[in-house]
């Protein structure tokens, strides 16, 4: 099959079919998937990054899943910076790459390109620390919500690592992290160009087109369901011993993103004593609704994207498919 430069993104809230959705396409069409998930890129983090197994690895191998330890730090940027070299090389090779998870902020800024943020402070961070050890991480995120409250409604109040980074920004610049992104936007809509990845690619591939194909929620119950059931089968998959492995790991602690990361942190806690077994449980079934919920709202503010309803559509795979096809070959 040979089409014209495409590049599909496929997103959505977590439990809604995207893995599925992505290997239904692998079997079919010319493409290359590319993993889109800040716990996804670190070795070892299996079962609660819900990772395919093993043998469909193998004949469905996703890029940027695996390559990093659990103790290094993966940021946007870093993130950025992988997925561009990876869609170039598929591209080249006359294919489609298919990025696919619900990392929503690794997805925006892929579209959008970096902002320009203020860099990383270390005194400044050192200073917020402080004061979240003292308070804890809800302290700032009530500053936020006083001074930036289209970031903070975005931010759990446990999410640390882009709590830290919001305030920074905001105690650098006095300026909201919202904000920033937004003008960035705008500048680019002035000059009436693409923006991120599109711009990089334009330059030596023309023509080529973004497809954004999100999975949405239809039925609230019916997930929430479907979100319990999956945590439940997480934990009898052996989550726990998984989790119980890192914890003895000399190189990782309770600080770093991919152990404070939706599920391995509630269970992570559970070991270490500060939750029971029944706390553990119902937390982790929290954090992974008010995840849910976070991916939902990114969605329905995108523009341009072509919605599949995996709860009312029992063929919404090859809806997709069929959809991605007529943009490659048209």
């Amino acid at each position: 099959m040979q089409g014209q430069p495409l590049v599909v993104f496929l997103f959505g809230p977590t439990a809604t079919g995207k893995t599925r959705a992505a290997l239904y396409l692998a079997e079919r069409l010319p493409c290359d998937l590319i993993s889109v998930d800040s716990v996804q890129v670190y070795r070892g983090f299996d079962i609660g990054a819900a990772k395919p197994a093993r043998e469909i690895l193998q004949n469905f191998p996703h890029h940027l899943m695996n390559i990093r330890e659990p103790a290094d730090i993966y940021s946007v940027a870093d993130f950025y910076q992988d997925a561009v070299s990876v869609i170039r090389q598929s591209l080249q090779r006359k294919r489609i790459p298919v990025l696919v998870g619900g990392s929503m902020m690794y997805f925006s800024m892929l579209e959008r390109g970096l902002a320009t943020l203020p860099p990383a402070n270390e005194a400044l961070r050192v200073r917020i620390q402080n004061v979240a050890r003292r308070y804890g991480w809800s302290y700032w995120h009530r500053y936020l919500l006083d001074r930036d409250p289209q970031t903070a409604v975005t931010l759990a109040p446990k999410d640390r690592q882009r709590l830290q980074r919001a305030v920074e920004v905001w105690l650098q610049t006095g300026k909201s992290l919202y904000h920033l992104h937004q003008q960035q936007g705008q500048q680019e809509q002035q000059r009436s160009v693409h923006s991120g990845i599109l711009t990089l690619l334009a330059r030596t591939m023309p023509g080529v087109r973004l497809m954004k194909a999100g999975l949405a929620i239809t039925d609230k119950p019916l997930h929430k369901q479907a979100l319990r059931q999956r945590w439940l089968a997480m934990l009898g998959s052996g989550l726990l011993q998984e989790v119980d492995a890192m914890y003895h790991r000399p190189d990782l602690n309770a600080a770093l993103p991919a152990v404070r990361s939706v599920g391995y942190w509630q269970v992570w806690q559970y070991i270490q004593g500060c939750l029971s077994y029944p706390q553990m449980l119902s937390e982790g079934l929290i954090a992974n609704r008010r995840l849910a919920k976070h991916q939902m709202t990114w969605l329905r503010s995108w523009r341009e994207v072509q919605l599949f309803y995996p709860q009312q559509q029992e063929d919404y795979c090859a809806a997709m498919y069929h959809a991605i096809r007529r943009r490659y070959t048209g």
